[in-house]
């Protein structure tokens, strides 16, 4: 079908369902200062083997000490000149622009200790110093756009063996700590997000940073840390033939990195795209001809899905949208060959598309939205019939069945425990639904749903400080293998058969580009 009757079909039918938009929360624009891991104003110095991952720059300073013995994994060095002098103005740009952000009244976290608090994106401000003494997490929501920004009057200050974890789906790249005067991070910290300090940043011993150093008018300090402005996450599994495994890792500059695991947790053969700017890769599947599909979404909605063979060879193209409101969730492959396509709009209504070999659109009608749910994962079963889960706002949960006339069947709604949420679906070769549930302090649960939805549940696994399960398939075998992502950029990946017996993977990464 050509694309303008596509883009045609999709304006109609959201013109009937009476759809809408909305802007999102949109993070500074760093400019060229995102192009450097670590950005002094007057000196940066280093003592031990840091590892950087980005420009090491410093300006209107010239003194850099310390390189070697620290090590620039990707980027140059530049003490003074012009490309760290543009990239100071930018910082001071994009400083300026968070200092005048409002907030909301109960956004105002000023002499609260950000340690053990879970947020939701938003704005939030100091006016005084801010403190961190164990964990804070940020829970993205399902949005790989979340923005977190924190405007800080004076200092910030992290405890030694702190930690900031992301969960929901967020990127690193989407939070900006705004420092009034100077921050500093403890020893053995592990933080998350882009330091724009007005004086200095110090980064003490051990720490892992993923995100930016930037000072405007002081030093960065280093000692024997890594920082990374660019960095992989994993963020999605499939089964592949044979017992293998494809695991998608994306990173904050728009580049892939497709894995094959075989049975023994050796990798078998890595494959690495892009950076393309404005995309990212985030689901899999595999066909049954062995061959990956891979969705790309593009900041502006619109997508492209890939056919790629298991050494990384594209075979085909094609490209969709963009479409008022409308974002591509998820992808699956089913046992006749055919894409799937999970559509969500920002008013929470749902389409599905099935997408043929030559880029041929089928698409479902548009499901009406209910207040507060959205369709948050796509799975296709041995049947052929996809399964749509759909979570609400309070984390209760059901699961469509989608048959061939479009009906939708829906198990019972399952309400969780507080503070818990159903992050990932996959269908057995049983055709039974497998559910990962997640609860804000990183302990997993693992559901299988059989007829008339009664439920197994596995142990609780966890918490594991900075680790969370984000992925989930089931192999012919019938085990689940769960990825979990580390906050430090490792990944580990697990098997668990019916009887909830656990196979680890050795620990993978973290890996820096």
């Amino acid at each position: 079908m050509k694309m303008n009757r596509i883009m045609a079909y999709v304006a109609i039918i959201a013109t009937i369902a009476g759809l809408s938009t909305s802007a999102r929360a949109q993070g500074p624009d760093l400019g060229s200062a995102k192009d450097f891991a670590v950005l002094g104003g007057t000196t940066v110095t280093n003592t031990g083997p840091s590892f950087l991952s980005g420009n090491l720059g410093v300006s209107p300073g010239t003194a850099i000490t310390g390189f070697p013995p620290g090590t620039i994994l990707r980027g140059l060095i530049y003490p003074g000149g012009p490309v760290p002098t543009q990239a100071e103005g930018d910082l001071a740009i994009a400083y300026a622009n968070i200092v005048g952000l409002p907030f909301l009244p109960n956004n105002d976290l000023s002499g609260q200790d950000l340690g053990g608090l879970t947020l939701t994106p938003g704005v939030y401000h100091f006016a005084g110093v801010a403190t961190l003494s164990t964990s804070l997490t940020l829970d993205a929501k399902g949005d790989p756009n979340a923005v977190f920004i924190f405007q800080i009057g004076s200092a910030l200050v992290t405890g030694s063996n702190s930690f900031v974890k992301l969960i929901g789906g967020g990127s690193s790249e989407n939070v900006h700590w705004q420092v009034g005067s100077s921050a500093t991070l403890g020893t053995n910290s592990v933080f998350q997000g882009n330091i724009l300090a007005n004086t200095s940043v110090t980064l003490t011993t051990n720490v892992t940073m993923m995100g930016r150093a930037l000072a405007q008018n002081g030093a960065v300090t280093l000692d024997s840390d890594s920082v990374a402005n660019s960095h992989w996450t994993p963020t999605s599994i499939a089964p592949g033939p044979n017992g293998t495994k494809r695991i998608l890792w994306y990173n904050t500059d728009g580049g892939a990195l497709l894995w094959t695991i075989n049975s023994d947790y050796s990798v078998a053969s890595t494959s690495t795209f892009g950076p393309y700017i404005g995309w990212t890769a985030r689901h899999i599947a595999v066909g049954p001809d062995g061959l990956n599909r891979v969705l790309w979404n593009n900041r502006d909605g619109s997508i492209v899905t890939w056919t790629m063979d298991a050494t990384g060879n594209v075979i085909a193209a094609h490209t969709y949208g963009p479409f008022m409101g409308w974002s591509a969730r998820d992808i699956a492959v089913g046992p006749d060959g055919l894409t799937r396509v999970l559509w969500t709009h920002l008013n929470g209504g749902m389409t599905l598309w099935t997408v043929d070999a030559n880029g041929g659109v089928t698409r479902t009608p548009v499901y009406s939205p209910t207040a507060g749910w959205s369709a948050t994962a796509l799975s296709v079963g041995p049947d052929n019939k996809p399964r749509v889960m759909w979570t609400n706002t309070d984390g209760i949960m059901t699961i469509w069945t989608i048959g061939i006339d479009y009906t939708a069947t829906r198990t019972t709604l399952y309400w969780p425990k507080g503070g818990w949420r159903a992050i990932a679906l996959s269908v057995g070769p049983n055709n039974l639904p497998r559910v990962i549930w997640r609860d804000s302090d990183g302990r997993m649960d693992l559901w299988t749903i059989y007829k008339n939805d009664i439920v197994s549940r596995s142990p609780f696994y966890g918490a594991f400080d900075g680790a969370e399960a984000v992925a989930l398939c089931v192999g012919s075998d019938n085990a689940a293998q769960v990825l979990w992502n580390n906050a430090d950029g490792h990944m580990d990946l697990w098997s668990v058969d019916n009887a909830w017996n656990l196979v680890f993977s050795p620990p993978y990464g973290p890996l820096t580009n």
